[in-house]
């Protein structure tokens, strides 16, 4: 389970860093996800109502670049 969780974490990781380059976006230096009652959406299989999610990508600053809610 560790070694899968580890392959999901890489793929998140170049999903955003993909995201960044065909962007332009150079300055992003954190990104952010959150998601809560997640059990909602693993019983339903996709993500359902019930579950909330936030992400964020933001500079050094810690100002905001973009966010999704």
């Amino acid at each position: 389970m560790d070694e899968k969780f580890y392959e999901l974490h890489k793929k998140l990781v170049q999903e955003v860093i993909d995201y960044c380059i065909e962007n332009n976006i150079t300055e992003a230096d954190i990104f952010d996800l959150h998601i809560d009652y997640l059990q909602d959406s693993v019983k339903c299989g996709n993500w359902h109502p019930g579950t909330d999610s936030s992400m964020g990508l933001y500079n050094e600053n810690k100002e905001t670049i973009t966010f999704s809610v």
